[in-house]
């Protein structure tokens, strides 16, 4: 909200001032001034992406508060941009949290947007896969705000990925991750891929198990429609819980937690269904 005021105002003065100096028509103002708008986003993102660019992408250094607020700041925004509510239940579980494991089911590439945004961790990152990671200028500065890039194919890159996972977790940060591996683009829950448990285990840290619902409409309903999205922290599984079960194990109980937390959600507001 407060960038898209900042924008706004920025982008009105700018029009005002040209309109005075260059005795425009009035059917001028209103088109410029969404070329102001979208020239002040882009010098934006040119600025973030300057702070970002000399940052190397294989950095190890925990998230930094200056990247990372700038990022929820960000996420705020585009929420505004893609006419997005968020319903949010639980997010007072994680205030009362250190480091953990944030697990999420997923829908849409906006799913970490609305959670960066939403829950008030902003030391929250997350585990991304690696071509996300390479697109120019955004890449850049998610590698500066900690998030890391998960390789997909080579095994050994993605074990690489999991030790820095706990490595973040035992500097005391949470780390977030999707285990479905891919956008179910659809109300459906796929299947939970067992090795980002490995994580938890090795940390020892808690897992705490969240959904998202209806982030998958978004794309189909911008920009002219808003579109509801749900947010639920459901569970914070302690170590102790787990300390005796395989990553296996570990990843079929948290499934069975977002299938039941999905169908209860769906069962209390209409418009998920």
């Amino acid at each position: 909200m407060v960038l898209l005021i900042i924008f706004s105002i920025l982008a009105i003065l700018a029009d005002t001032l040209f309109a005075i100096a260059f005795s425009w028509e009035w059917w001028l103002i209103i088109p410029m001034a969404f070329v102001f708008f979208a020239t002040c986003v882009l010098i934006y993102a040119l600025i973030c992406w300057l702070l970002a660019v000399f940052i190397p992408k294989n950095d190890t250094k925990p998230p930094r508060k200056f990247y990372t607020f700038i990022t929820h700041m960000t996420c705020r925004f585009l929420l505004k941009i893609y006419n997005v509510k968020i319903v949010v239940e639980g997010k007072e579980l994680l205030k009362k949290l250190g480091a953990f494991l944030f697990i999420s089911n997923h829908q849409s590439n906006l799913d970490p947007i609305c959670q960066i945004a939403s829950y008030d961790r902003k030391d929250l990152t997350y585990i991304m896969k690696d071509d996300f990671m390479n697109v120019p200028m955004v890449g850049n500065w998610l590698c500066s705000s900690g998030h890391l890039p998960l390789d997909r194919v080579n095994n050994r890159n993605a074990i690489i990925t999991i030790n820095k996972s706990v490595n973040r977790i035992n500097q005391g940060y949470p780390i977030g991750a999707y285990p479905e591996g891919t956008r179910s683009k659809s109300k459906d829950l796929g299947e939970f891929k067992d090795g980002l448990f490995k994580v938890a285990v090795k940390s020892r840290a808690p897992i705490v198990v969240t959904i998202i619902d209806n982030a998958y409409r978004v794309k189909s309903r911008f920009p002219f429609r808003r579109t509801k999205v749900l947010l639920k922290v459901c569970k914070v599984i302690d170590y102790e819980e787990i300390k005796e079960m395989n990553t296996h194990q570990i990843s079929e109980i948290v499934r069975n937690i977002v299938v039941e937390e999905l169908q209860k959600s769906r069962q209390k507001y209409s418009w998920l269904n």
